[in-house]
């Protein structure tokens, strides 16, 4: 029952938050959280996330792809394309979105890459696919990751960056942590932080949400430990974990969930969320241009409720040496129906190359 009044107080937390956040407030939201908040004081149990069903294990998935072993001992899928590493000129590491794999590489045409001499690696995020779990995982951690992965791979001392969708997160690790390893990076349709400090207060941001994604984004940042017990609950509209996976990234055209929640989905799109919508370690507002040119690219739809366009102009303010390109259409996955715009994507991130649009 500890367990229990626990998630309780948590629940009744997140909402004295939201209310303090919107001076306002919402009466449906008060209501919801109180009907949530004794519902499960009258004896819902609390569900522990399952273990992870580890790759190669009994009970896990095979292995069925060449994986590192990075220094903690963790090991990490990953998959290439485009020119060899010895004959590439480019070299780029992709980071997959919420709910996507290794096998998500960027959709740029193999022509385009042989030309350009790019060689291109994507990897399974700790949790995902056939990388091992970890279950500290962090923005810092996943960026330590890239790092690993580029020296085992022996990238050399500086390679590209492209971070899809939630995994954008790890871009901005990436100037934060290791601007030093980075020749440059594009985030595309990367989501923002609705507690990030300096955008909070603007007035677009969660309210643009459904109610389901909305309560389960709060639950997320102020209580993530009940995070799996809150999306198997009844009572109160908690996100459909693949519907918000079609909203919040890209469409995979191949590739679906099934695949990159085989461990588990709590170490995977649940971790995912838990650290996007956490507490993060820096304000990415407030980071400092550590290159030299137009080096860091952001791709953004005009309507996307995940990166609100009152963020954007004031990103657009703090960090003017970050070149902002706006996507055509609404959707998130609207740069994988413009023809030709992946390749311009990657065009504009190499050297010489550079254009603003």
């Amino acid at each position: 029952m500890a367990s229990v009044d626990c998630f309780s107080s948590q629940i009744e937390h997140i909402y004295s938050k939201s209310a303090k956040s919107k001076p306002s407030g919402n009466p449906v939201l008060k209501i919801s959280f109180i009907t949530l908040s004794i519902a499960v004081a009258l004896g819902v149990s609390y569900i522990a996330p399952p273990p992870a069903k580890i790759c190669g294990t009994l009970h896990g998935p095979a292995v069925t792809t060449s994986r590192l072993r990075f220094p903690d001992g963790r090991p990490v899928a990953y998959a290439e394309r485009g020119v060899s590493k010895n004959d590439a000129k480019h070299k780029v590491v992709v980071v997959h979105e919420y709910g996507g794999t290794r096998l998500d590489l960027f959709p740029c045409n193999e022509e385009k890459l042989e030309e350009l001499g790019v060689y291109m690696v994507s990897f399974d995020r700790a949790g995902y696919g056939e990388s091992h779990p970890f279950p500290h995982r962090s923005i810092a951690s996943e960026v330590q990751d890239m790092e690993h992965l580029a020296d085992a791979l022996e990238l050399g001392p500086k390679f590209y960056v492209i971070a899809i969708g939630v995994g954008a997160y790890a871009g901005w690790g990436c100037i934060q942590y290791i601007p030093n390893r980075i020749a440059g990076l594009a985030m595309i349709s990367p989501v923002a932080n609705f507690w990030w400090p300096g955008l909070a207060a603007t007035s677009q941001g969660l309210e643009a949400l459904e109610a389901a994604d909305r309560y389960t984004l709060q639950v997320a940042h102020y209580a993530p430990r009940f995070l799996y017990h809150y999306t198997r609950q009844k009572w109160f509209p908690s996100s459909n974990m693949e519907k918000l996976s079609q909203v919040c990234n890209i469409k995979r055209a191949t590739h679906g969930l099934e695949l990159a929640i085989q461990q588990g989905i709590h170490e995977s799109i649940h971790r995912d969320l838990m650290i996007q919508f956490g507490s993060w370690e820096f304000d990415p507002a407030a980071l400092h241009n550590p290159f030299v040119g137009d080096a860091v690219h952001v791709w953004q739809s005009s309507e996307d409720p995940f990166f609100p366009s009152s963020w954007k102009a004031r990103l657009k303010i703090k960090l003017p040496w970050v070149q902002y390109h706006t996507i055509p259409g609404k959707a998130r996955d609207s740069w994988l129906q413009v023809a030709g715009l992946p390749e311009k994507m990657l065009v504009s991130l190499l050297p010489g190359n550079q254009t603003h649009a």
